[in-house]
């Protein structure tokens, strides 16, 4: 059993980061009622900008959303013009769809709101408080970049995860090419 000054510490954290979250939100609000997309189509972006180009199949995949679904959600990014779908590189037979200039473009505003906001605060912070939370910060990313998800190592998947299957380790001597590819 966690000892209960763990316990409300832990609470605290998470209510202190509640708080943050609600404030940053209120101040972003105006700028996502002011999007003309729909939640999926958020999500799809959001999907594209941190998982990269994908084929339709693996976005639905990511996304938890039929093929058929995921091919309309696409569709309709395309008329948004922010995104584009080409030919894949390791197989003429597939389209993988990415984010265009103007899809990362606007994902990185919705992004940039929060670190800009995030980055005026700490500045406010006197030098140890600001030192306490790079400490903590750094400690939770270790062990956050360790942890799962889905059973899979997280930083397995984020360093080798290509169309939903999990990377090959590799072996002495090996290495991988930018398509993926073992050599």
């Amino acid at each position: 059993m966690m000892p209960r000054f763990r316990r409300d510490l832990i609470g605290e954290i998470l209510q202190a980061q509640y708080t943050v979250f609600k404030v940053s939100s209120a101040a972003s609000g105006p700028m996502w009622i002011d999007l003309d997309l729909t939640m999926s189509q958020m999500k799809g972006l959001r999907a594209l900008a941190f998982g990269g180009p994908a084929s339709v199949s693996r976005l639905a995949d990511t996304m938890k959303i039929s093929q058929p679904t995921a091919s309309q959600l696409v569709d309709r990014l395309v008329q948004a013009g922010l995104a584009e779908r080409e030919e894949d590189p390791t197989d003429r037979r597939r389209t993988v769809v990415r984010l265009n200039k103007k899809g990362q473009q606007l994902h990185e505003r919705l992004r940039g709101q929060f670190r800009e906001r995030l980055r005026t605060w700490l500045q406010r912070m006197n030098p140890g408080d600001l030192e306490a939370l790079h400490r903590g910060y750094v400690a939770l990313a270790r062990i956050a970049s360790v942890g799962t998800s889905n059973g899979v190592p997280l930083k397995e998947r984020l360093d080798g995860v290509h169309e939903g299957r999990r990377a090959r380790p590799l072996h002495p001597g090996q290495r991988q090419t930018a398509a993926g590819r073992v050599s």
